[in-house]
């Protein structure tokens, strides 16, 4: 291909034109949301039977349910949790969704075109994700238009509900006009209704946008602009050649001479739907190009930006549409799938499309994920007085100076140097990030056990934290614990004590702030970083004139914890609640958390990830990830490879049971069994290898869990004593 029309990506997408003048100002995205329940609905039903097959997992929405080899299902979602698919669209940089918009009435006498046989009256079924989105608070943060697909006989009723929308503060307008997208023939007569219930209403004219290359001259005057809608009937090989034909596309929209919305796709691959065919549309087989990289997304929008720049007479709205949110079968997605990881949406399309629509609007290429940055090197004293810089508007609610956490040594990190992360706040360096399994590697990201080490003669400290990703507390855990930030100060008597906000708030994705007053000058403090979710950013305010530092460590070596969800902290209410902290603080020794939520499961390669870590004790807290099988296959030989990687080193083998299963019970005999061979083989070098638990005293009661699994505050306390206590014999020794 041609280099000098689609570059090779260099790490920066390049805004063109003048300087200061983004090519877009606003950017929207196609939402054609079919993921309604398979068990009850036709359009759910084919939808799910296309995406079944295991090698589509990677475009499986996160929401689905995988329920066999072959096989998924849609449910029905609350408003709850369509929001949770929000929040990630405002992640994503949207401005707005332009919705396939269809009647919420049935019509009896509906047909799909293109060529596609007759479907059942259930277009209706396409109205959920609209109503959903009219109805959620978050429509403040994201908007919508409406796309009105021609074919589709829309009632006077619906128009004129339409035409009332097109009202709304969050409907999306182009100089106060409504916004409406057109797609396929014939839409005259459509758009004519819609301009009588716009009139009728008192809703401003239509700003129309038709989707297609051209227009006759004799309907030109009816539309202001042209877009397009998909990739259709585009066959290429690559991704370049497939993007070749996108930008066709577009100039063939500008040849028309009217103003045009330009278009970008995310790809075009049909593949499930030719393997298990729809009733409504029909895909002539051929070369569909596979998904994008990021860097071939990136290239590609800088390749927009610029062809934008140069046809910016004809591009004159600041707006840009993007195929798709959620064109799962069709090969072109935003929205974070399944992945290879339960319970861990596959989110690498938000995130490069973030990047993207921060670079299109201006703000620089990692403006709006800052966790994509390099970790800056720490310093080992920072004075706030000093710092270069600006803390961030929803920051800077108070005269205060602001010092970035990445200028602060930070506790918790696997590795010695912050060069050796692949983002700032990351608890495994990325050298390992191939070999480990992808669970850990995911969960890693999460800050837990992770803290500052800080010292202000300022009597007023404010904290601003930017959650990593958008889902801020589970079905058993708060916000406050699983991405909130915690803070502790030394008293008088040498005990940490809980610092609590003047007035609780909960976290927010697009970024929170507290603020601690009455501090004791000079006191040490602990600020614990979320357990659940990571940061992308964490600032500190301090009154002018005072100074903020670190301070060194108690000990020159950590305790390091290997383990499960309640080693990293599940499901406490607050960070300082995790066990691993709790025992830190009883002890005042640093620590190392390395719990990776139902990924502790003692692979032989997890051996060098935790040795690499140089601690003064390790804690190995695996059980409740492990079966009875892979306690006999993996304990002891990880034990023995440890102990070669550290000799002399205490380690520390747990079996607690606050989950009090026959499962765990007989995990823990066998551990227990390892301990005593081991012992039992050669006194001398076993002599600090350490066994703990505890069936039978207070964590055993009933009192000590959330959900009989994971600790609440009481329990995990309690685990923390327990842990700390086996800790301090282990160094006695």
């Amino acid at each position: 291909m041609d280099n000098d029309k689609l570059k090779i990506y260099d790490g920066h997408i390049h805004t063109h034109g003048k300087p200061g003048d983004p090519p877009f100002t606003r950017v929207g995205v196609i939402n054609w949301d079919c993921s309604v329940p398979s068990d009850t609905t036709f359009f759910g039903r084919y939808a799910t039977r296309s995406l079944g097959p295991r090698e589509f997992r990677d475009r499986t929405p996160f929401y689905a349910v995988e329920t066999g080899p072959d096989t998924i299902q849609y449910r029905e979602r609350t408003l709850a949790e369509y929001e949770t698919e929000l929040r990630h669209a405002v992640a994503a940089g949207i401005d707005y969704f332009a919705y396939c918009w269809y009647d919420r009435a049935p019509h009896a006498d509906h047909v799909v075109g293109w060529g596609a046989e007759s479907v059942d009256d259930t277009v209706c079924e396409l109205a959920y994700a609209r109503l959903r989105h009219l109805a959620s608070p978050l429509r403040d943060r994201i908007g919508l238009c409406a796309i009105l697909v021609a074919c589709h006989p829309y009632s006077d009723g619906e128009l004129a509900d339409l035409a009332e929308t097109m009202k709304e503060p969050c409907y999306e307008k182009i100089g106060g006009r409504p916004l409406v997208y057109l797609f396929a023939a014939p839409w005259q007569d459509l758009l004519e209704r819609l301009r009588a219930r716009c009139e009728e209403a008192g809703a401003a004219d239509p700003y129309a946008v038709l989707m297609a290359d051209a227009v006759s001259p004799a309907d030109a005057p009816r539309v202001q602009a042209l877009c397009s809608y998909g990739g259709a009937g585009v066959f290429a090989e690559t991704w370049e050649v497939f993007f070749e034909g996108e930008m066709a596309g577009n100039d063939a929209r500008v040849r028309s001479g009217l103003p045009v919305v330009p278009h970008f796709s995310m790809g075009w691959n049909p593949t499930p739907r030719i393997r298990r065919p729809v009733p409504w549309v029909k895909y002539p087989e051929g070369a569909y190009a596979p998904p994008a990289t990021p860097d071939q997304l990136f290239a590609a929008a800088d390749r927009l930006a610029a062809w934008t720049a140069a046809h910016r007479g004809l591009c004159p709205t600041g707006h840009v549409l993007t195929f798709a949110w959620n064109e799962f079968e069709e090969g072109a997605w935003i929205c974070p799938t399944l992945g290879p990881i339960r319970d861990a949406p596959d989110t690498r399309y938000r995130d490069a499309f973030a990047r993207i629509a921060a670079a299109w609007k201006g703000a620089g290429l990692a403006a709006e994920l800052p966790v994509l940055v390099a970790a800056a090197t720490a310093k080992s004293t920072v004075k706030s007085t000093t710092t270069a810089r600006e803390a961030p508007a929803q920051a800077d609610a108070e005269n205060l100076v602001w010092t970035d956490g990445r200028d602060l040594p930070l506790e918790g990190r696997a590795y010695a140097s912050p060069d050796e992360a692949e983002t700032p706040y990351d608890r495994l360096p990325k050298a390992r990030k191939e070999v480990i399994p992808p669970g850990v590697w995911w969960h890693q990201k999460n800050t837990a056990g992770m803290c500052f080490r800080l010292r202000t003669d300022s009597t007023k400290l404010r904290i601003y934290w930017k959650p990593l990703r958008p889902e801020l507390d589970s079905w058993h855990m708060p916000s406050t614990g699983e991405s909130g930030v915690d803070v502790y100060q030394r008293d008088a008597e040498g005990e940490w004590r809980y610092v609590k906000p003047p007035w609780p708030a909960p976290p927010k994705f697009e970024g929170a702030a507290y603020t601690w007053e009455n501090l004791t000058p000079d006191a040490p403090l602990l600020v614990y970083l979320p357990l659940y979710n990571g940061i992308s950013e964490i600032r500190f305010g301090t009154e002018p004139g005072t100074r903020l530092e670190s301070l060194p460590t108690p000990a020159p070596r950590p305790v390091v914890f290997y383990g499960s969800s309640t080693t990293q902290g599940g499901c406490v209410s607050r960070p300082g609640f995790c066990l691993t902290s709790v025992a830190g603080r009883i002890l005042d020794v640093p620590v190392v958390n390395l719990g990776f939520s139902g990924s502790g499961k003692m692979e032989r390669q997890m051996v060098d990830v935790i040795a690499d870590a140089e601690a003064s004790v390790y804690v190995l807290d695996n059980v409740a990830n492990m079966e009875p099988e892979t306690v006999v296959e993996r304990y002891e030989d990880f034990v023995r490879r440890l102990r070669a990687r550290r000799p002399g080193v205490p380690i520390v083998l747990t079996a607690n049971g606050w989950m009090f299963s026959p499962r765990q019970r007989k995990c823990a005999a066998l551990i227990r069994g390892i301990w005593q061979k081991l012992r039992a083989e050669d006194p001398a070098e076993w002599a600090n290898l350490h066994f703990t638990g505890d069936f039978d005293g207070p964590l055993a009661q009933d009192d000590a869990t959330v959900e009989g699994v994971h600790l609440n505050d009481i329990g995990s306390v309690r685990a923390g004593r327990v842990f700390a206590e086996a800790i301090r014999e282990a160094l006695s020794k």
